[in-house]
């Protein structure tokens, strides 16, 4: 099979023009031929007519049959072959070529009609008339050679059999080279394309202005690159954020051990195992993080059609959660709502909401659920320090940290919020911080409502 487009499209050229002119040299032909054939038969005819005048005048002058004959004879057109057949079907006078003792055409059945017959191997154009003569009724029979009309047609066929493969040949190779300029910004966008190493994501294919299609495709094709580029640099960010939190509990776990080793009848085993411990929790709470962040991101396997009680599982977190002494948690606000989702999923989701305002809250965590004509909301509000202003736009990216110190001892990897940012978005909906609240920080969570309700549709 041809690989090469451009190859093909020339081929495909040639083939269709091929076509075209062959169906056009047939159509040709036909034309020709039967044109042709029409002007031998008006001859034909003509001949016919200039017979019957002259009959007619002979009968004027009662001659016999003889003369008529002679008359018949002297008045067909040079070229023409004529018989003369009688009442009985025989043929009394004839100047045919090669002597033909038949009528030359079928009689009655093809008389006035024009018709080819062969003569010797000679086709000939005939057609009849039938006349009155002295002794009775005639039939005059005139041919012509179908001669000149079969060269005539084969001059043409001639041409045409050198010019079509002519044409055909020169059509294939200007598409070749037509094809080839049209085609060479995709080479030039295939050869940048291939220049481009992972180490280089930041070079970009040139957008041609030669065809909109082309400048499609470049641009295409450069969107593409800033997707691999954005998840290259995301996947750098995550290796190196990964990392880096992971080397701290485990410096501080060896520098523990290394400690307790070196000083082995100094060391409070109980303390230094609680530290341990503390420090092997807030690692292992850290990869689960990791883990569900890159899960949110990459996997599409997630079954998120199920009909999940959202107020239910709010319930069941707010029970759940380790909430200090002196943090009231004001539950009165959360009502009946039903989502379609991953129940797990959207269980971690409110338990990272909650975990976080805990953290920040100084004395009340409020939470509501309402369920609109638009869809579900979900609001967990605290009355901590808030969220300043400029670090609105990075709260819920990974690994952020408002008070880094603060949160590295109280637990946080700073992933809480990127995680609830990840599962929202998979299940088509939105997390956000208030702007408009200052007493403190309230976060808010917007879902779509279940696929195939028309109950929870607005009217």
């Amino acid at each position: 099979m041809i690989r090469s487009l451009r190859v093909r499209i020339a081929i495909g050229a040639a083939l269709v023009m091929a076509v075209i002119l062959v169906v056009a040299a047939f159509s040709m032909h036909v034309v020709q031929e039967r044109r042709l054939v029409d002007s031998v038969d008006a001859t034909l005819d003509k001949s016919l007519d200039d017979i019957a005048v002259a009959v007619n005048l002979v009968n004027d002058e009662d001659s016999d049959e003889g003369e008529v004959l002679q008359t018949v004879l002297g008045v067909v057109l040079a070229g023409s072959s004529v018989q003369v057949v009688d009442a009985s079907g025989s043929v009394v006078s004839s100047n045919v070529t090669g002597g033909a003792t038949a009528p030359l055409v079928t009689l009655p059945e093809d008389l006035g009609r024009h018709v080819t017959v062969s003569v010797g191997g000679e086709k000939l154009r005939a057609t009849s008339r039938r006349f009155d003569a002295p002794t009775g009724s005639l039939t005059l029979v005139v041919a012509r050679s179908l001669r000149e009309v079969d060269e005539s047609v084969a001059s043409v066929d001639r041409i045409f059999a050198v010019g079509v493969p002519v044409l055909v040949v020169f059509l294939g190779w200007l598409t070749w080279l037509v094809a080839g300029r049209a085609l060479r910004p995709v080479d030039e966008i295939r050869r940048d394309v291939d220049d481009i190493s992972a180490s280089d994501l930041e070079r970009r294919v040139t957008v041609p202005d030669s065809a909109v299609e082309l400048e499609r495709l470049a641009l295409t094709m450069n969107r593409m690159l800033d997707r691999l580029a954005e998840s290259a640099d995301r996947q750098a960010r995550f290796v190196s954020d990964a990392s880096h939190e992971l080397r701290s509990p485990l410096a501080s776990i060896r520098t523990q051990i290394e400690v307790d080793l070196a000083h082995p009848d100094e060391v409070d085993w109980q303390s230094s195992e609680r530290e341990v411990l503390h420090e092997t929790v807030r690692m292992q709470n850290l990869v689960e993080g990791l883990l569900a962040v890159a899960r949110g991101e990459a996997s599409e396997s997630a079954d998120r059609s199920r009909a999940v009680d959202l107020d239910d599982l709010v319930m069941e977190e707010a029970r759940r959660v380790d909430r200090p002494e002196g943090v009231a948690l004001d539950l009165s606000g959360v009502s009946a709502a039903q989502v379609s989702g991953d129940p797990d999923e959207l269980r971690r989701a409110v338990a990272n909401l909650l975990t976080n305002a805990i953290r920040h809250a100084g004395s009340r965590i409020w939470v509501t659920l309402t369920e609109g004509p638009h869809g579900v909301e979900l609001t967990v509000t605290d009355d901590g320090p808030g969220v300043p202003v400029d670090a609105r736009d990075v709260i819920f990216e990974r690994f952020t940290r408002l008070d880094d110190s603060r949160a590295r001892d109280s637990g946080g990897s700073g992933l809480g919020l990127s995680i609830v940012k990840a599962i929202v978005e998979a299940h088509g909906g939105r997390v956000r911080l208030d702007p408009t609240f200052d007493q403190g920080a309230r976060f808010v969570i917007d879902l779509p409502l279940p696929d195939g309700d028309p109950d929870r549709q607005e009217v």
